[in-house]
Formats: C-alpha cells, structure tokens, sequence
C-alpha cells in the first residue's frame, strides 16, 4: 500500500472507530490486534496485511500503473463478468464468486455424533469449573480474594 494509502486508511479507520464511539482497545479487541497497532494503523505508518493483499488486487484489476497484472485468485478474488452475476440473479454473495472452503463431511451418523460431543461438552465444562476454583483459591492465597 502507497503512504497516501495507508494514510487514507488510516483516517477513514479512526472516524469509523470514532463514530461507533469504541477506543482503541475496544477495536483492538474486536479484530484481535494489540492497541498499539490499530495506533499505528490509524496514524498512517502501517496498513493490516489484508487490506494490502485487496488493495493490490483491486489496483491490478484497475490496470493501474505498477500494479502487475490481475489474477483471479480461488477463495480470495474474482472478476465476475456480467453474464456469471446474471445467472446468479444478480446476488453478489462473494463465495458465489470466488468459492469457498470445502465442508468436510463425516459418515458419523448424528444420532452417534452428538451423544460424544454432548459428553466432551460436560467434560470441558467440568475443567473449567475445576481451573475456575483453582484460580480462585490462587488469588485468595495471594490476598485478592
């Protein structure tokens, strides 16, 4: 991403951040970044790696000076024409498009599979309840609890 870019960039993510009236670490948080990259973000010096991986397409697929040459790319782009958005009806779900991930499919009967994932369930639920006493007792051994 050019620096006018990522300076774009930047700003337009600090007004919708600001609008939205979360801070730094709420966004943080929600994109799973530290606060100090979303400041460095929103000032200009750096861009998160996928904004430049779809700016590049889309300024090659513009033909833009510089930009290599546009490429479709399975599960990332495509240039749809207008004949393919047709037959879809128009709908512009990008998977329709571009694809998406293959389900894997298990010959596990349903009625054999949620019985184990009901137990592995109660399991983890039982861990968690036996770390959660563990933390606790930990605390009150330091004096916070």
């Amino acid at each position: 991403m050019e620096q006018t870019e990522t300076a774009e960039f930047g700003g337009w993510l600090a007004s919708r951040r600001k609008q939205r009236k979360w801070s730094r670490g709420d966004l943080a948080e929600r994109v799973g970044v530290s606060q100090a990259q979303v400041a460095q973000w929103e000032a200009g010096k750096a861009a998160p790696k996928e904004i430049e991986r779809i700016a590049r397409a889309y300024n090659a697929w513009r033909g833009e000076k510089d930009s290599g040459d546009y490429a479709d790319v399975p599960k990332f782009c495509k240039s749809a024409t207008l004949e393919e958005v047709r037959a879809h009806n128009f709908v512009l779900t990008p998977g329709r498009y571009v694809g998406a991930d293959e389900t894997v499919e298990d010959d596990d009967p349903f009625e054999e599979k949620m019985p184990k994932l009901v137990a592995k369930l109660k399991e983890q639920f039982a861990e968690s309840s036996r770390l959660e006493k563990v933390i606790l007792n930990n605390l009150k051994e330091l004096g916070l609890g």
